[in-house]
This record gives structure tokens, sequence and C-alpha cells, in this order.
């Protein structure tokens, strides 16, 4: 292929450029500890979830939007002793508060088991 340039900005191939436009500042990551997998829009009064990154499909001029992104899964031993432990905290404590999120986190680790 002799049609193939590369320089600083972009590769082109042919007539069309490829270009990689950074979201996150790669000398500097500041990202908070927890990032939703949503943002809520309020559409017609009701409160929608919608994708973080819906925005790529409205880049101008583009007839390909490739992305990456990195999702970390918790130790999920880790967090369930936790919670287990959590659980055994609050139902040693004789208060009808402790009680309720006793039972709060028993639906979880309930859910969990089932669920994965």
């Amino acid at each position: 292929m002799t049609n193939i340039k590369a320089s600083d900005e972009y590769l082109k191939i042919g007539d069309r450029v490829i270009r990689s436009y950074p979201l996150v500042d790669i000398d500097e990551i500041n990202l908070p500890s927890q990032v939703k997998p949503y943002t809520q829009m309020n559409i017609n009064g009701y409160g929608i979830a919608t994708d973080l990154f819906s925005f790529l499909t409205s880049v101008p001029h583009a007839d390909c939007v490739v992305f990456n992104q990195v999702v970390q899964i918790p130790n999920q031993r880790k967090l369930l002793r936790k919670l287990q432990a959590k659980a055994k905290r609050h139902g040693s404590m004789p208060d009808p508060s402790n009680k309720i999120a006793k039972e709060d986190i028993e639906e979880v680790l309930d859910r969990l088991a089932v669920d994965s």
C-alpha cells in the first residue's frame, strides 16, 4: 500500500483520516473514585438513564467512531465478607433500625447468591 500517511496528529489511509481524541488527560488522570455507568436525563418529566458516551453517536464528520473503556470489577469475595460482617454487627444490636438494616443487607446477599 502506498496511500498511507502517518503524522503526529492523524493516520491517513487513502482519502480517510483516523484521529485519536483522548477523553482523559493521560499525563494527569483525575478521576473520581466511583463513576456511574449512566447519567440521568429529564425527558417529559421522567428521569431516563442515558449512556455516558451517547454523545459519540453525534460526532460531526465521522463515518465510524471507536472507543474503549476499562471496567474494573471489585473483589466480590471481599465485599461479600464485608457485607456479612456488617449484617452480623447490625443483628447484634437490639434496635429496630438495625433490624431493618440487617434485613436489607441480607436481601442484597440473597440477590447476589442468586444472580451472582
